[in-house]
């Protein structure tokens, strides 16, 4: 368990630290950029990742493929960088994420009965 959290603990660090401070003046770029457009759709990302790894884990439970701590490791961050991806490309595209859009409609659509 300490090691679990320290461990979050200086994946944070190595974020805060390849990210910097926010800038000044300007757009994002780079890593800021990719980490924004992730955030913005974190709730999409999360469930995602969430329904991925259930899925990809009971399938692999049921092969002969050996699991190792460095395997887990591996999946999670390609996991990882296929929903990055992901969410490049609705930034770029202009647009939120599914799950994002679905919690503003139920959220209008509660505010409306209320009315």
């Amino acid at each position: 368990m300490l090691g679990g959290v320290a461990g979050g603990w200086g994946w944070l660090a190595l974020i805060a630290l390849l990210t910097g401070p926010a800038p000044v003046r300007g757009d994002l770029r780079g890593v800021r950029w990719v980490l924004s457009a992730v955030g913005r759709r974190s709730m999409t990302a999360y469930i995602a990742q969430s329904v991925v790894f259930c899925l990809l884990f009971a399938l692999l439970q049921h092969t002969s493929v050996p699991m190792s701590e460095s395997l887990n490791v591996l999946i999670a961050w390609l996991v990882w960088a296929v929903i990055a991806a992901a969410c490049v490309a609705m930034e770029k595209a202009g647009k939120r994420g599914p799950l994002e859009t679905l919690l503003r409609k139920v959220v209008a659509a509660t505010e409306r009965d209320r009315a």
